[in-house]
């Protein structure tokens, strides 16, 4: 008998309502010139992974993939 991966969170539940701001937030910066990037890496980060540590908020905001 194969074994099925537990589905993930999002999956399971429907949004909360901060989902729902945090998405509409992503969106609206995503459509600002020049914040596509950004609002890709913030969606990642807090839309997806559910990561709101300061590092990962960081990142998301001001990394631009350089070493």
């Amino acid at each position: 008998m194969a074994i099925k991966p537990k589905p993930k969170i999002a999956e399971i539940a429907a949004p909360s309502v901060v989902d729902e701001i945090l998405a509409s937030f992503v969106g609206a910066l995503a459509s600002e010139e020049g914040m596509a990037e950004i609002a890709a890496r913030l969606k990642a980060a807090i839309v997806e992974k559910r990561s709101y540590a300061e590092a990962s908020l960081r990142a998301a905001m001001f990394d631009d993939g350089s070493p």
